[in-house]
């Protein structure tokens, strides 16, 4: 977990602080000023390696910002008010199994979500719901989950595209170059592209999905650009972090098209006039 500290004596002392139930005030701003100063990591990182590795009983998201913002230039404040709420260590997440979906998605979703550790879903225009009772319709309300998950964190590939038909292409392509276990149109201009990594160290797992990130875009050279040399397919590198939550199987409600699964024998007029019609979905899932 602390690799990255080089000196046994500082590394104890930082797991020192991390393990005790109630370090106090001093030794809460020594840690986030030897991870910041010395260690070169982010004020979010450091949040991150907090929240999944502290033992802090009183640990409180907003606080724990408060004091990394006293020292870290480059962290936010409030980092918890961005436009989705940052997923808390709060004992009262629903989970999806808790929700009656009637939807057509119901055994898609059920599937996708079931172990996810946090759902959420939109109840009006940038509006979300994460705690309490979740009372969604999948066809009528965009749903979400977390990368956390049960068994690991979910690596999440995000393909927005200007241009869908060579975006078609490219994501088709990626989809090869790994064992991705989730293939679906995103309901807008996209793919997203998904499978479970096993594991819970969310900084060596960081390290690796950014790593991944960085080979894909080598290899998105070799496939070239449109014909006017812009580039057509963007892969949004910041998907993969602690507080992002994943689109399931819903409406979109800026397109008003349908998040669907698709496969590599699929045509993208096919998804388009599919994922715009719900009878025509409904149709598609019973197929």
């Amino acid at each position: 977990m602390l690799d990255f500290i080089y000196s046994p004596q500082k590394k104890e002392e930082i797991e020192n602080i991390l393990h005790s139930t109630h370090p106090m005030h001093s030794e809460r701003l020594f840690l986030t000023g030897f991870l910041y100063n010395c260690c070169n990591l982010s004020g979010k990182d450091i949040l991150r390696l907090i929240q999944h590795h502290s033992k802090w009983i009183d640990f409180d998201v907003v606080e724990a910002s408060k004091h990394i913002n006293s020292i870290c230039k480059d962290f936010p404040a409030p980092f918890f008010s961005e436009d989705l709420p940052y997923i808390t260590k709060s004992d009262n997440k629903p989970q999806y199994k808790s929700c009656q979906d009637t939807s057509i998605f119901s055994k898609l979703n059920k599937s996708f979500f079931d172990i996810a550790q946090q759902t959420a879903w939109e109840y009006d225009g940038g509006k979300y719901n994460l705690f309490g009772k979740m009372s969604w319709v999948a066809d009528k309300h965009p749903i979400y989950r977390s990368i956390e998950d049960k068994n690991g964190l979910l690596l999440y590939l995000d393909l927005d595209c200007t241009d869908i038909k060579y975006g078609w292409k490219i994501a088709k392509r990626l989809y090869d170059l790994s064992n991705w276990t989730t293939f679906k149109y995103s309901g807008s201009r996209g793919f997203h592209l998904c499978k479970l990594i096993n594991t819970t160290h969310y900084l060596d797992l960081k390290e690796q999905a950014d790593d991944y990130y960085q080979s894909i875009k080598t290899n998105l050279v070799s496939f070239g650009r449109d014909k006017n040399n812009d580039k057509p397919v963007n892969i949004d590198i910041s998907s993969f972090n602690r507080k992002r939550l994943v689109r399931g199987y819903c409406i979109n409600l800026k397109s008003n098209k349908y998040s669907i699964p698709v496969n590599e024998d699929q045509t993208i007029e096919e998804i388009l006039d599919i994922s715009s019609d719900i009878k025509k979905v409904e149709q598609y899932l019973k197929t």
